[in-house]
This record gives structure tokens, C-alpha cells and sequence, in this order.
């Protein structure tokens, strides 16, 4: 199965694609990954008698029987600027990910992964191909990758930091190779607000909270004295 999956995107993207691959975890450590596979629309030009949904579509459906059965979404998208396909999938944990993932293994054969404490170490080495004799991976002209994660982050080697978005660019024609290394601590989910910002934001509240308590407190007692001096 992992050969028949690793031909149907090496025969849709065999000229060379963007492929843009992320890993997104939640708050528990669940993890959906994504891929993003298009060609820009000058690949689709020697398709003459066809649509790019239909070249696309004709690729895909064969497979989206086993797709499905692997748990795998499948979406195709056409826009006069690119065409491809969307795939993703969702786990229960990062250890059932790294156990059966089949997208990563087109970057890399191993993800290592260290539990010390609350530290979790993400690393992997790998390089995505160029085609030639390689006909077991897919050739990727420019390619990405994405950790999204909700942690605080203690060390990495990304070249882009968006927010929670950590991510590595990839130039496939070079066929370089790279290391990608994130450290975080498992402990400090941020729950969509930034650490540095929750302190400021309690003792906001909490001056104004102790603020209002003083008026009505003052307004509370001027009353009792004009009740006291009728």
C-alpha cells in the first residue's frame, strides 16, 4: 500500500510541485497533518484535451478507496493560478503520528522523538527528491514545513516564526539535506493566548475589579451618611 500511495504523488507531481506539509497539534497532543501538492497551471498546459480537475481527478481516483480505508481525506483543488490536491488526517496522539504517518516519510525515514519531563524534542533529518533515478518519492521543486503548536517553544532551528507556526523552506532542486529540531514544554499550553500577555491581562482585571470595588464602596457609605444625618 505505502508503494501504490507514494506512485499516485509521484505521477501527479512528477515535473517538480509546491508541496507545502504541516503538523498541527492541539492542546492534548492530538495531531492532524496536511499536505498541499499543486502544480501552477503551465504544468497543466500539456494536458491539451483535458481539464486540470480532470487530469487531477483521473490521477486520484483509482487510490481513494485505500486513501480512505488509511484514514485519509482527500480534496482536490483547481483555481486557474494552480491545481493539486489537499490531503489530511487526524490522530489521537503524536506517538500514533510518528507510528503511522506516510506523508513524512517523503521528507524523512525517522522522526525522533525524547520525552524528558514536561521537554518534548521533535528532530528528523531528511531532504525531499529531485526525481531522476529515484522513482519511490516524489520530485518537489519548493517545499515547506509547518509545526503548529500551542506550547511555549524552547528551542528550534526554523527559518520562519509566525506566531505558532514554525517552518523550515526546503529547496528540492538543490536536493539539500536538513535538520529540523523543536523543543517545547508540554505543560504550557497557551489556549490561543500568548504567555507573555496573560500577567498583563489578570492585573487589568484585577485593577479594574479593585477599582470598582472602591467606588461602590465610597458610594455605598456616602449614602449611609446622608441616611444617618436626616
Amino acid at each position: 500500500m505505502k508503494k501504490i500511495l507514494l506512485i499516485v504523488f509521484m505521477v501527479l507531481i512528477c515535473a517538480g510541485c509546491e508541496a507545502n506539509y504541516t503538523i498541527k497539534f492541539d492542546g492534548d497532543l492530538n495531531v492532524e497533518e496536511r499536505l498541499r501538492a499543486l502544480e501552477d497551471a503551465e504544468f497543466f498546459k500539456q494536458y491539451e484535451n483535458s481539464s486540470a480537475g480532470r487530469v487531477v481527478g483521473f490521477i486520484l481516483e483509482p487510490y481513494l478507496d485505500e486513501l480512505n480505508n488509511k484514514g485519509y481525506t482527500t480534496e482536490t483543488h483547481i483555481t486557474n493560478q494552480d491545481s493539486g490536491v489537499f490531503i489530511n488526517k487526524k490522530y489521537k496522539s503524536l506517538e500514533e503520528y510518528i507510528k503511522s504517518t506516510i506523508l513524512a516519510n517523503e521528507f524523512t525515514d525517522k522522526i525522533n522523538y525524547e520525552v524528558d519531563g514536561d521537554k518534548v524534542t521533535l528532530s528528523a533529518v531528511g531532504k525531499f527528491s529531485t526525481g531522476g533515478q529515484d522513482q519511490t518519492h516524489f520530485s518537489v521543486d519548493e517545499g515547506s514545513i509547518t509545526i503548529n503548536i500551542p506550547f511555549k517553544v524552547i528551542e528550534h532551528n526554523a527559518d520562519e516564526v509566525d506566531g505558532d507556526d514554525y517552518t523550515w523552506n526546503i529547496d528540492g532542486k538543490k536536493g539539500e539535506q536538513r535538520e529540523l529540531k523543536l523543543v517545547f514544554d508540554k505543560s504550557s499550553f497557551k489556549n490561543g493566548t500568548s504567555d507573555k500577555f496573560s500577567p498583563i491581562i489578570f492585573l487589568v482585571i484585577a485593577g479594574v475589579l479593585l477599582i470598582g470595588g472602591f467606588m461602590l464602596y465610597n458610594k455605598i457609605k456616602g449614602k449611609r451618611e446622608n441616611v444617618n444625618q436626616i
